[in-house]
């Protein structure tokens, strides 16, 4: 499975997508960490593809107080 993570380019003028991305290729094969499959970008968006690891940290948080 896998997971995108969307950021409009016309909001940000700076990417967090890119920033995550390059993190992503210096902790590549390392445990705990998605394999980035693709970080597409054009005129309106910028777009990560990442291996989808588990339910995000909201829906672990609501899990804990349920």
């Amino acid at each position: 499975m896998i997971a995108i993570k969307l950021e409009s380019r016309i909001e940000r003028k700076h990417s967090t997508l890119s920033r995550e991305a390059k993190i992503l290729q210096q902790v590549k094969g390392e445990f705990g960490f998605p394999k980035m499959h693709c970080l597409f970008k054009d005129d309106e968006f910028n777009a990560l593809i990442l291996t989808l690891l588990g339910l995000n940290l909201e829906k672990l948080l609501q899990k804990c107080d349920g």
